[in-house]
Parts: C-alpha cells; sequence; structure tokens
C-alpha cells in the first residue's frame, strides 16, 4: 500500500469508529449504564445534554480509530 492510498484509508477508519461509537453511545443510552439516561433527563435541556455526550463519545471513537488506522497502516508498510 503506497504513502497516498494509507491516508485515503484513514477517514474509513475514521468513520467506523464514529459509527461503532454511536452504537456503544446507544447501548448505553438504552441500558442506563452507569445512569446517563438519567443525567441527561435531569439536565434543564436535555437535547443540548444528549447531543454533547453523544459527540463526545463518538469523537473519541473517531479519533482512537482513525490513529489505530494510522498505526497499522504505517506498520504494515515496513
Amino acid at each position: 500500500m503506497t504513502h497516498r492510498s494509507s491516508f485515503r484509508a484513514l477517514p474509513a477508519h475514521a468513520a467506523m469508529g464514529a459509527c461503532f461509537g454511536l452504537f456503544v453511545f446507544l447501548f448505553m443510552l438504552m441500558a442506563n449504564t452507569g445512569g446517563l439516561r438519567d443525567l441527561v433527563v435531569a439536565q434543564p435541556d436535555p437535547r443540548q445534554a444528549l447531543l454533547v455526550v453523544a459527540g463526545a463519545i463518538v469523537s473519541l471513537f473517531a479519533v482512537a480509530c482513525g490513529l489505530t488506522g494510522f498505526l497499522l497502516l504505517a506498520s504494515e508498510q515496513q
């Protein structure tokens, strides 16, 4: 895999991570893991709290999967 094609694969890894992060967030919300649903509902503006928590979890997974993909592709080239 060339250097340019490895950088093209990074958005795919980040997108996969974002999808997985969204799945994890929805599971945590539906299962009320750690009282997440109760915490969100107790906020003055639950929609904003929901978006902040979802954005944090989804972006965390997207960045982690993007970096993991970068490291795997870099080690594959050596």
